[in-house]
């Protein structure tokens, strides 16, 4: 079975920071572990003011790196989104890794 953490999303340091005005903030975190390749995410999208607007869990099977889960988690954050129809976001997570790995390929025609 899953061990259940909790998904108190990342929120960069002690407290959360709003977006600017008139945008949204999209947060997620993942938790995984390592000897199942099991993992679970979780989104909270929030307005300006702090407000929780929607939230959803994912749970993965099968993926052995946590680099890709976190990868596959901003993706869906991403999409979830566009779902909701918020248009003008920032996303907020914990990952170095993710962040360089994104700003290493912005740019180029890695995938």
């Amino acid at each position: 079975e899953l061990n259940r953490k909790n998904l108190a999303l990342s929120l960069d340091s002690d407290r959360w920071r709003p977006p600017q005005l008139g945008f949204y903030k999209i947060n997620f975190d993942v938790a995984f572990d390592t000897k199942e390749n099991r993992s679970c995410s979780g989104v909270m999208f929030r307005n300006f003011k702090g407000d929780i607007l929607a939230s959803k869990t994912m749970i993965h099977e099968n993926i052995p790196s946590v680099f890709v889960v976190e990868a596959i988690a901003c993706v869906q954050a991403v999409i979830a989104g566009r779902d909701l129809g918020i248009m003008h976001v920032e996303i907020e997570w914990d990952s170095l890794m993710v962040i360089k790995k994104a700003q290493n390929t912005r740019g180029t025609n890695q995938q």
